[in-house]
């Protein structure tokens, strides 16, 4: 006969592998975004990589920090590929339905997909002159491109290239 795992008297807790906390991405975050981290891998439980919903608006009084440092902190942790959106938020009037934007740690499994464990995080790379833009994309590893004005900046410019 197989033996129940012996639970931890303690409870659950949240458990941080060394390459985690070695790589160039978790050196380059605050403290902020570390323990944002902290706190949104507490929500993992083994089986809901995928659907792990925490808000800007929940996690702000939860780290005792404005609700725009938490979202710069959220993509600062999407940036460095820590977690990824598995479903985009939204709100519907008609239905009444309002729902937190899910994730996904990328160093496990998506229990929704199916998908491997990515360890997106390995890959990010400080940019040239210390900037911090370089990242993948989720579809692939291909870097993504900053955004920003691409065109003519000044009227003049503008107008002359309308002709």
């Amino acid at each position: 006969m197989k033996k129940k795992p012996k639970k931890n008297p303690r409870g659950r807790f949240v458990m941080l592998y060394q390459d985690l906390i070695e790589s160039v991405a978790w050196k380059s975050l605050n403290g902020d975004a570390r323990s944002l981290y902290l706190n949104v891998a507490a929500k993992y439980n083994g089986k809901n990589n995928g659907r792990i919903s925490f808000s800007a608006r929940e996690a702000a009084p939860a780290l005792n920090i404005s609700r725009a440092t938490t979202a710069r902190a959220f993509r600062n942790l999407i940036d460095r590929g820590f977690i990824t959106i598995a479903k985009r938020s939204g709100f519907n009037l008609k239905r009444g339905q309002d729902r937190a934007t899910e994730y996904r740690l990328t160093e496990y499994p998506c229990n929704v997909t199916g998908k491997r464990a990515g360890f997106k995080f390995k890959h990010w790379r400080r940019g040239k002159n210390g900037s911090e833009n370089i990242s993948r994309s989720d579809h692939g590893d291909r870097p993504v491109r900053p955004r920003g004005p691409t065109g003519p900046t000044t009227g003049t410019e503008r107008n002359r290239s309308l002709d």
